[in-house]
C-alpha cells in the first residue's frame, strides 16, 4: 500500500475485529480412511473480468477427504487471449498447490496413496492438456502445460477418448491393446506384470521408502485408469483390487472371448480366396487386415508363410505370376509383392481385353452371286423351264 486512505484503514480494523472475535473458530479435520488417502481439487476462473485491465481471476480450493485444507482465489499477472488459457493457469496453479500438499503430507507421515483428481470444467483446457502437439497459440503457456504434464505421468483422456470394456467382455482385445499402449507410453509396463509387493520394514533407509511410494503412487494411479475405462458393473466389482489383480482376473474371465476372436481370425485369413476379376488392391487390403487381427491376438504370421498363403488365394489368371515367382524363389515383403500385383493386374486386364475382342470381332461375308455353285465349285444347272 504506497498510499493508504482512510478505507484502508477502516477494512484493516474490521480484519482484526473478526479475527479476534472468532478466536474459538477453527477448521474441523475428521480423521477416517479416506482422509488419508483422497486429495480432490477443483478450479475455475473467469475471463477477462477486470473491466480496468482485462485480467482474469482464478480460484481453486482443495479437499483432504471432506475437508477444505487449502483455497485461493487470485487475479493473473497476465491477460489471457482465451477462457481455455485462463482455466489452463490456473490449474497449473492448482496442481502446484497440491504437488506442495502432496510433499507436505509425506512429511507428516501421512502419504496420499490415490493420486490427486483436478476437476476442471472447460473443455478446450482439457483438451489442451490431451493434446502432446504445442504449436504458436499455445507456445506462450508452454511452461504451464510441460508443468502439469510432469505432474500427471498418465493422461487420463486418452482412455475416457477410447470405447469402455463392456460387462460381457465383447471387446476384451481391443480394450487390453489400448491398455497396453497406453502403458508403454508412460513406461508403466512393469505395474501389469507384477503386483506391487509389501511395503519396506521400518528399518530400511529412506531412499528405499521414497521408492517404494513412488511405485505404490504409479500402481495407483494405473488402477484409476484402468477403472475408468472400465463400465460400472465391471467398476463396482473390481473397485478394491490393485491392477495386477485386476487384469490378471479380467484376463482369466475374458480370455474365453479372446480364443473364440482368434480362431476367427485364423479361419478368415487361411480361406480368404480372391475372386476371378476382382481388384488385387482390396484383396491385399483384406488379407493384411486378418494378418494384423492375428498379430494384436498374440499370432504373429512369419512373413514366408504369408506370402505363400497371398499367392495361393490368388485366382487361375494369376497362375503365370505365382509360377515365376516360385521359379525365381523371390522373398519379398508384402510392400513388394503388392507393387508387383499390381503390375500384373494391369498386364492380366490388357490380356482379358484383347481375349474379348477377339470373341467378339464380326467378319462381313463376301456378296452372293446370282447364279448356284456346286459343292466342287462348277454352275449348277438351270431347272428347266415348265
Amino acid at each position: 500500500m504506497h498510499a493508504p486512505r482512510d478505507a484502508h484503514w477502516a477494512a484493516v480494523k474490521r480484519i482484526l475485529r473478526y479475527v479476534c472475535g472468532t478466536m474459538g473458530y477453527g477448521l474441523s479435520l475428521h480423521a477416517s480412511p479416506s482422509t488419508l488417502t483422497d486429495l480432490v481439487a477443483y478450479s475455475d476462473a473467469d475471463w477477462a473480468g477486470c473491466p480496468d485491465t482485462r485480467r482474469s481471476t482464478g480460484g481453486y480450493c482443495v479437499y483432504l477427504g471432506s475437508s477444505l485444507v487449502s483455497w485461493s482465489s487470485k487475479r493473473q499477472p497476465t491477460v489471457s487471449r482465451s477462457s481455455a488459457e485462463a482455466e489452463y493457469r490456473t490449474v497449473a496453479n492448482v496442481v502446484a498447490e497440491c504437488t506442495w500438499l502432496r510433499q507436505l503430507l509425506s512429511e507428516l507421515s501421512c502419504p496420499v496413496d490415490k493420486a490427486t483428481v483436478v476437476f476442471c470444467d472447460n473443455v478446450s483446457a482439457v483438451y489442451l492438456f490431451a493434446n502432446p502437439v504445442h504449436h504458436r497459440r499455445t507456445k506462450h503457456i508452454e511452461l504451464d502445460i510441460h508443468f502439469i504434464h510432469m505432474a500427471s505421468p498418465i493422461n487420463f483422456n486418452q482412455f475416457l477418448e477410447k470405447e469402455k470394456l463392456k460387462s460381457n467382455g465383447s471387446n476384451f482385445t481391443d480394450w487390453f491393446r489400448h491398455v497396453r499402449i497406453f502403458l508403454n507410453g508412460g513406461n508403466l509396463q512393469y505395474v501389469l506384470d507384477a503386483p506391487l509387493g509389501d511395503p519396506p520394514a521400518e528399518t530400511e533407509t529412506d531412499e528405499v521408502k521414497n521408492v517404494y511410494a513412488t511405485r505404490k503412487t504409479r500402481y495407483s494411479q494405473v488402477q484409476c485408469a484402468i477403472l475408468c475405462s472400465l463400465e460400472s458393473d465391471l467398476q463396482k466389482r473390481f473397485e478394491h483390487h490393485d491392477p495386477h489383480e485386476l487384469m490378471k482376473e479380467l484376463k482369466t474371465i475374458f480370455e474365453t472371448h479372446a480364443a473364440v476372436e482368434c480362431y476367427e481370425a485364423s479361419k478368415h485369413f487361411f480361406s480368404c480366396m480372391m475372386e476371378e476379376g476382382s481388384s488385387i488392391s482390396e484383396h491385399m487390403l483384406a488379407m493384411t487386415g486378418h494378418a494384423k487381427k492375428l498379430s494384436d491376438l498374440g499370432i504373429v504370421i512369419p512373413n514366408r508363410l504369408g506370402i505363400n498363403r497371398v499367392l495361393q488365394s490368388l485366382p487361375p489368371s494369376y497362375k503365370n505370376f505365382v509360377m515365376n515367382y516360385n521359379m525365381q524363389n523371390m522373398n519379398k515383403e508384402f510392400p513388394e509383392l503388392f507393387g508387383m500385383l499390381k503390375a500384373a493386374e494391369i498386364e492380366i486386364k490388357k490380356e482379358h481385353q484383347v481375349l474379348m475382342v477377339n470373341k467378339t470381332t464380326s467378319f462381313k461375308k463376301q456378296g452372293k452371286s446370282k447364279g448356284k455353285f456346286k459343292k466342287g465349285g462348277k454352275k449348277a444347272a438351270t431347272p428347266p423351264e415348265t
